[in-house]
């Protein structure tokens, strides 16, 4: 009797176990959440499918927004690694919707102000309703142009209304300049979404 009592007390631990198991497998991975990273870094064509390069980047790619936010969005040149090409100048032009954005600010960037120790000349243009002119001019003596891949500048907009705007180049009227005053020539862009909830 003994031996029977026994073998029914394992055999009922072990429908037990086999219940508890079949449940955690059943119930644990669908309690998981996975999270798909999106990775965005506005200097890594490799990864961003970027088109040719050197390219003019808006960063970040999208970006959601409420009406009480300010919205930034980073202007980046991107080179290939082994064909970097010394500028001393940029002339760039872009579009934004205005009736969704207005325009606060531009800012120079890190890349333009840290690199060079200095302060490029720096002004911008926004007569034409949703659409900006950017000017950097380098005037330093003694570096008269930089070289690499970098955070050209900063633009801050003040959402007016709700929606999903586009903010992009105008790359025909975008142009880089080396100390010769001769055109780097650019070959590729990427626009920048903005949605205001």
């Amino acid at each position: 009797m003994g031996f029977n009592q026994n073998n029914r007390e394992l055999v009922m631990k072990n429908k037990i176990f086999q219940i508890i198991f079949f449940l955690l497998v059943c119930f644990f991975p669908s309690s998981c959440k996975i999270y798909e990273k999106e990775l965005d870094n506005p200097v890594d064509h490799k990864a961003d499918n970027a088109p040719d390069l050197p390219a003019l980047v808006f960063f970040p790619k999208s970006q959601s927004k409420s009406l009480l936010d300010t919205v930034k969005v980073e202007s980046f040149i991107v080179f290939y690694s082994d064909s970097l090409a010394p500028f001393s100048a940029i002339e760039l032009s872009f579009n934004y919707d205005q009736s969704l954005l207005e325009l606060d600010t531009i800012i120079p960037g890190l890349f333009i102000t840290d690199t060079n120790n200095s302060t490029p000349l720096f002004v911008y243009n926004y007569d034409t309703p949703g659409m900006v002119e950017l000017l950097a001019f380098f005037l330093d003596e003694e570096k008269i142009a930089i070289e690499g891949t970098g955070h050209l500048a900063d633009l801050r907009f003040h959402p007016l209304e709700s929606g999903v705007t586009i903010v992009d180049y105008q790359i025909e009227s975008c142009f880089i300049y080396d100390n010769n005053d001769n055109i780097i020539q650019l070959n590729g862009k990427r626009a920048a979404e903005v949605i205001i909830e």
